[in-house]
């Protein structure tokens, strides 16, 4: 692998987590930024709500019913903590509003909407949106009373920081030179996506939660108990409107339109306030309280169900020698969809630990917007991750070369790894006949040791042979 010294907006896991790993190893490190992701992305709305309001509440906690989404369980965690850290410098936006010296807020505000495009190109859009609008509901009641020379001034102090992040992007990170293909996905599932916020991967548990809070919702806003900032209802139209535009892939982004449901449920918790009695304000937490433990009690035992699995895992890496090239395949029913085993986060992790060559890892070229690209000869290795998901009832078949793809498999991919790492969401689908050198054996993965046969000085003919097999595309 080879360093991309460029800025790709998608750093925080890579900055906050190398610092952390330092001091407390990676393991602890990785855990650590997942609870200060939890925390950011409830604090930063928090903050926002006390600098709109001017005044301290309960309400804004109520964000921490959303911690755990959709988003949060397929790892995006490096949008979701830039997206907190973005409704915190929006709260900075406000509070210093018209402050002076102005060239020290111009600096302050440049500063910190640059940190946010580091943080996630999609967290600065949010972060760009909230303002623009913000600044508008300002100078929609200063245009009253100032001279329109006035408040023409004042808009360029607010909304001129944001050039500053702009131009770093077009002239520092790749993604604003890549010609990427822009695919739209099925509307109904931009429809569907609207429940992400609550909805992970339990998600008959998660329904019923989301029904009960949408119900004390629905009856506040009819009782006229929620009031919002003047930018809010505009703001919120805006940003769904943005959703049902948004292509499903853009830049080098999967789901791209996936992320703006979880920053509607975050800014309407940001710039709402419930107007209540006492009484009513602690019936209504009483219920959300309740929701929040029973879900998140629903969520601790099925992340413990997956212990194993990450037991078994590291078991197997820990077998393997290092600066190997291994290749993973998963077993799994949905295999044009993401698997319960994770394909690209574990890799990361044997990388680290074990310095192997593995094709799944997020890095360029077949994932752009990253710090780490694929080296000579091996930048063309990264197309035979694209055998890594194979349905569960054909594993056994494909492995024993009686299909075409199999047979493609063993004879010419197997060849340039030294191991070959399997995985079954079904205990029993990993075969146990199969004519390999087996190292590790367990109930989740099997870790086989196959040699490879091609140097790496061959790599480079058998990579444009990869590229010219359309087989490939049938997976």
């Amino acid at each position: 692998y080879q360093i991309l010294y460029a800025m790709p907006p998608n750093l925080p896991y890579d900055i906050v987590v190398y610092y952390l790993a330092q001091i407390f190893g990676l393991d602890l490190a990785g855990k650590l930024f997942v609870v200060a992701t939890i925390g950011v992305s409830v604090l930063g709305p928090a903050l926002l709500y006390v600098a709109s309001t001017g005044r301290y509440s309960v309400w804004p906690w109520v964000g921490f019913l959303f911690a755990y989404n959709r988003l949060f369980a397929w790892g995006f965690l490096g949008y979701l903590f830039s997206l907190g850290i973005a409704f915190g410098v929006v709260a900075l936006w406000a509070f210093t509003r018209k402050k002076r010296p102005l060239l020290l807020t111009f600096f302050v505000r440049s500063l910190a909407a640059t940190m946010v495009l580091i943080g996630h190109l999609y967290a600065f859009g949010m972060l760009g949106l909230i303002i623009v609008l913000m600044a508008f509901c300002h100078f929609a009641e200063e245009i009253r009373s100032l001279p329109w020379r006035d408040v023409v001034q004042i808009a360029i102090w607010e909304l001129s920081p944001l050039l500053v992040p702009i131009v770093i992007f077009f002239l520092l990170s790749p993604l604003s030179q890549q010609q990427g293909d822009i695919v739209f996905g099925p509307f109904l599932r931009k429809i569907v996506s609207l429940t992400s916020p609550m909805v992970g991967q339990l998600v008959l548990s998660d329904l019923v939660g989301l029904f009960v809070v949408g119900a004390v919702f629905l009856f506040l806003l009819l009782k006229g108990k929620i009031k919002f900032h003047c930018y809010a209802l505009p703001l919120l139209f805006v940003m769904a409107v943005v959703h049902l535009l948004m292509p499903d892939k853009f830049f080098s982004s999967y789901g791209a339109d996936k992320r703006m449901p979880i920053g509607m449920a975050f800014a309407f918790v940001a710039l709402a306030d419930l107007k209540v009695s006492r009484k009513t304000y602690i019936r209504v937490f009483s219920i959300f309280f309740i929701v929040f433990i029973v879900r998140v009690s629903a969520i601790s035992m099925h992340w413990r169900s997956f212990a194993p699995i990450h037991e078994e895992f590291g078991k197997a890496i820990s077998l393997i020698d290092k600066g190997s090239r291994i290749i993973y395949l998963v077993g799994t029913e949905t295999p044009y969809e993401l698997p319960l085993y994770p394909l690209t986060e574990h890799a990361g992790w044997a990388v680290i630990q074990k310095n192997v060559f593995w094709p799944g890892l997020f890095a360029n070229p077949i994932h752009n917007g990253q710090s780490v690209a694929f080296r000579k000869p091996y930048d063309g290795m990264f197309l035979t991750a694209n055998l890594q998901k194979i349905h569960l009832d054909a594993l056994s078949d494909f492995l024993k070369e009686k299909t075409v793809q199999g047979d493609f498999f063993v004879k010419r991919v197997l060849p340039c790894y030294d191991y070959v790492l399997l995985g079954a969401e079904k205990p029993g689908f990993i075969p146990k006949d199969l004519n390999w050198n087996m190292a590790y054996s367990g109930r989740h993965f099997a870790l086989y040791r196959v040699g490879a046969r091609i140097e790496e000085s061959q790599l480079n003919a058998y990579c444009n042979f990869f590229r010219e097999k359309i087989i490939f595309n049938e997976f």
